[in-house]
């Protein structure tokens, strides 16, 4: 049996100390190295400084500075005026650790590793696993004093095993004691499931429709801005017109254009990816302007982007939620088609992305009838959105948001909003959900 042995803590006044020996110590430090060199960890520059300051910190035995606060003064910089209820870049963070950990570093892995570092969720103190190949000096020192004489049974062990024998002879005899087991099983399985989280699955079955075809998920990318029209009042207007004739925009290109896609996007694609990839689910990247309807009509797809990808505005026209903008006051806003006064989740033109605000976005999962294929869209009305969907839907720490109605079956659409402090945005809050 795998001995799991956790960090124990030692408590005065000041501090709390790990007791680790010299060899324990050393694998900790060695496979901190080897998890911050992974191209599947260090990827993120904010989960390497964060990650290597809390082990370290554990190991010197000073966790007084593992609070949230005082991580984000000391390791981001944050002045000590900092409130991290309004800027949870350190909570953020810790969990995106938490997620590479887990689903890039160790789950993927069939090495042994002598040492596993986890980072147990709310809170900030990691926690050092060791494994049967490194034992603790004490434990060589209580193996070296155990008896060499001959193992004998506690008077209460053998009193257990003539019961257990006892049982046995029963069930022998009594054909009845059967039902009786059948019984016991099927109170068990109906405790099991009294205390299954159903939070658990919820992602799974968000994501059910679009992992069992053959061929490759098909994820649109907008990969240049050019499709939806130039800048400004051309670009608001052109927009406008392509939700409502749903039809992609014929514009001349400059023979030096050079295609793009918005970073968050990629970001997204990325984290959707990363999610379907681990899942077994094979998954191909097509840029927008090179899709057409007959390649939708292959298999099920992701759209990703709002205003910069055509096909999230042509085929999500028609639905209840979709996004919109004033080609006047370039305000973009989500609509309602059952209340489209209403403009309640709405963005004023010529904002900013950087400073505060409150964005939103439009989670879409449909059966669409023109494609005959499944869809997933994200549509937001700025880039932090499209962040907080994607999180939403690929994330475990936020899987409990997601709404527990989510069928295999359902068409659904989800309106969320993230709080936005000086660039950095809050986690996903969800505001309506329409299923049809």
């Amino acid at each position: 049996m795998v001995n799991r042995m956790r960090t124990e803590e030692t408590r005065d006044e000041t501090s709390h100390a790990v007791r680790l020996s010299p060899a324990q110590r050393a694998a900790v430090i060695e496979e901190m190295n080897r998890i911050l060199a992974d191209p599947a960890f260090n990827g993120s520059k904010r989960c390497v400084i964060l990650f290597k300051h809390l082990v370290t910190s554990a190991l010197s035995g000073d966790q007084s500075e593992c609070k949230e606060r005082t991580l984000g003064i000391e390791v981001f910089g944050r002045d000590r005026s900092y409130d991290s209820q309004a800027d949870p870049v350190v909570r953020m963070t810790a969990n995106e650790i938490r997620k590479r950990l887990a689903q890039c570093y160790y789950e993927e892995r069939d090495s042994h590793h002598g040492v596993k570092i986890r980072l147990i969720r709310g809170g900030y103190v990691p926690q050092f696993d060791f494994g049967l190949s490194d034992h603790s000096d004490s434990d060589v020192a209580a193996a070296s004093e155990e008896p060499s004489g001959p193992f004998i049974l506690p008077t209460a062990e053998i009193q257990q095993i003539g019961r257990l024998h006892t049982f046995a002879r029963l069930v022998s005899q009594r054909k009845w004691l059967l039902w009786t087991g059948i019984a016991i099983l099927t109170f068990a399985a109906c405790i099991s499931l009294y205390h299954y989280d159903p939070a658990r699955s919820r992602q799974e079955l968000f994501w059910e429709p679009l992992l069992h075809f053959d061929q490759p998920l098909m994820i649109c990318l907008a990969d240049d801005p050019s499709l939806v029209g130039a800048s400004g009042e051309d670009r608001s207007q052109t927009i406008a017109n392509v939700s409502s004739s749903r039809e992609t925009p014929v514009i001349p290109k400059p023979p030096d254009s050079v295609p793009s896609t918005p970073f968050v996007d990629v970001n997204t694609a990325n984290e959707i990816t990363s999610w379907l990839v681990a899942r077994g689910r094979k998954v191909i990247l097509h840029r927008a302007s090179r899709v057409t309807l007959r390649l939708f009509r292959q298999g099920p797809a992701v759209l990703i982007g709002g205003f910069d990808n055509p096909w999230s505005l042509i085929l999500l026209s028609n639905l209840r939620y979709s996004i919109h903008v004033d080609p006047s006051t370039h305000d973009k806003w989500i609509e309602d088609a059952q209340n489209p006064s209403k403009r309640e989740w709405k963005i004023k033109g010529g904002l900013h992305f950087d400073d505060s605000f409150v964005d939103y976005a439009v989670i879409t999962r449909f059966w669409d009838s023109e494609t005959g294929n499944w869809i997933i869209a994200i549509s937001s009305l700025g880039p932090h959105g499209s962040r907080a969907a994607s999180e939403l839907i690929t994330d475990d720490s936020y899987a409990k948001s997601l709404p527990l109605n989510i069928g295999s079956k359902a068409n659904f659409q989800i309106i969320l909003k993230t709080s936005v402090i000086n660039g950095t945005s809050s986690p996903p809050n969800v505001l309506a959900v329409h299923a049809w």
